[in-house]
């Protein structure tokens, strides 16, 4: 009797505990298939909305970021705040590496987080090397991307792997009126609401214009353009197959931060903000006083102000053409769509 109801409860337990064992199973595949499922669309949401042509094929590409730091757009916060969160940051404002230890060294000299306002604590990327970099941030001539840059990561890999992109983030402020003026302030220098003539606007907006360059800082960027070792330039946009280019608004900053945690690694141990250092390398604007925001007969002149974003896209005096890329970009596929995840 004893052994019947020990067999009976065997036949009963095999069934249970097969049922057990294909219900884990059957768990784990789901668990994996959203989490793919999850990535994939990710993928997808991210290349859709880019022009097919120029992204069909990145799903099997290798793609390595940067950030083009044109002056006066935030550009060194933001490569100190990436190098704080994301593993592989490389910039000469901030690199993953002793990121932690950096902000740390700071906030006990200082004790408390401040806003620094020195450039000494540049990284030189010359002896860092940038093969193992998933995100790169530089300021300086755009020939840094097309030769030392693009070199580094692509040539000496091209016997084994030719699949590299390097998909470059522009920075383009929402309104370039208040790039030219964040660039009169660095410069200390006042735009001037002196008339309505077009020749006298131009020069205002010459006066205030700066390529970024440490050799003409103090120089107008008219008097020797072709000298300019700007940070942007058209040859950027063509000629360099291994370069995409990407537009975005660059504020607010932890917006963008946050947005490329869908394509890089996070830190083991991510910065805590209460720790992170911001740096301004600017006085701080005293808006009341620029007339293009607080004199009503030229901040609420739309005609007069569209001359000025006008002369500054198509004049010949800006960036190398900068304006007129941002605002051919803005609005289109390729801007990033940061405020979309």
């Amino acid at each position: 009797m004893t052994s019947k109801s020990s067999s009976s409860s065997t036949i009963l337990t095999k069934p249970f505990l097969l049922w057990v064992s294909l219900s884990f199973f059957v768990g784990i595949l789901v668990n994996q298939s959203y989490h793919s499922i999850y990535q994939i669309s990710n993928i997808m949401k991210y290349n859709n909305i880019y022009d097919l042509d120029l992204h069909d094929n990145n799903i099997n590409k290798t793609i390595v970021y940067g950030h083009l730091h044109i002056a006066k757009t935030g550009g060194t916060n933001l490569n100190w705040g990436m190098a704080a969160t994301y593993d592989n940051v490389c910039g000469n404002k901030g690199c993953s590496y002793n990121s932690y230890e950096k902000n740390q060294q700071l906030t006990s000299i200082n004790n408390s987080t401040m806003v620094i306002t020195n450039n000494k604590h540049k990284y030189d990327m010359k002896l860092i090397g940038y093969e193992n970099c998933d995100y790169i941030s530089q300021e300086g001539s755009y020939q840094i991307w097309t030769k030392e840059i693009v070199k580094q990561l692509f040539q000496k890999n091209l016997e084994e792997n030719n699949n590299f992109v390097l998909e470059l983030h522009i920075p383009c402020r929402s309104d370039p009126i208040q790039h030219l003026l964040s660039q009169c302030n660095h410069k200390n220098r006042n735009f001037e609401c002196i008339d309505h003539n077009y020749n006298n606007i131009t020069q205002q907006i010459k006066n205030c214009l700066w390529s970024g360059s440490k050799h003409d800082r103090r120089t107008i960027i008219t008097e020797r353009p072709s000298k300019v070792a700007s940070r942007f330039h058209p040859k950027l946009l063509s000629n360099n197959p291994q370069i995409e280019i990407r537009c975005f608004n660059p504020f607010p900053i932890e917006s963008y931060v946050q947005y490329m945690g869908h394509f890089l690694r996070k830190r083991k141990i991510v910065v805590p903000k209460s720790l992170i250092q911001k740096w301004s390398t600017n006085k701080e604007r005293n808006k009341s006083q620029e007339c293009l925001l607080s004199d009503d007969r030229f901040s609420k002149n739309e005609t007069y102000l569209e001359t000025i974003r006008e002369i500054m896209r198509n004049d010949g005096i800006d960036f190398n053409g900068y304006y007129k890329f941002c605002y051919d970009c803005i609005g289109t596929n390729n801007e990033l769509p940061i405020h979309s995840y």
